[in-house]
């Protein structure tokens, strides 16, 4: 994949994580912390599809951007020879972690 369509996707999913983050924030903004970080609160609000598929859909987004990110800090570190190596690591990381975050959105 060419450079400039690496770096459009990292924009891109930049903006969908803000997006959806302000979203996220607008949702729970009522009520306060203290309310919305309750067991009861957390579980209804998981209840509703769209939401659920939202945080997902974050996760999901903030995981390529900070990948893109990653693979972009190292090939400017000059550790391009090893990016390929320590990339198929961090896919590795990042799949567990959204595995983990669908099984406890779902769950």
């Amino acid at each position: 994949m060419r450079e400039s369509t690496i770096r459009m996707l990292t924009y891109g999913t930049g903006i969908l994580v803000l997006a959806l983050v302000t979203v996220h924030l607008l949702i729970l903004s009522p009520g306060g912390l203290s309310r919305n970080v309750s067991y009861g609160v957390v579980v209804r609000e998981l209840e509703n599809v769209g939401y659920s598929t939202a945080l997902v859909l974050l996760l999901l987004f903030t995981l390529v951007h900070s990948g893109l990110g990653l693979r972009r800090a190292l090939i400017d570190s000059g550790n391009g020879g090893r990016v390929k190596a320590i990339m198929g690591v961090i896919v590795v990381i990042f799949t567990l972690v959204l595995a983990l975050g669908i099984l406890t959105v779902i769950g």
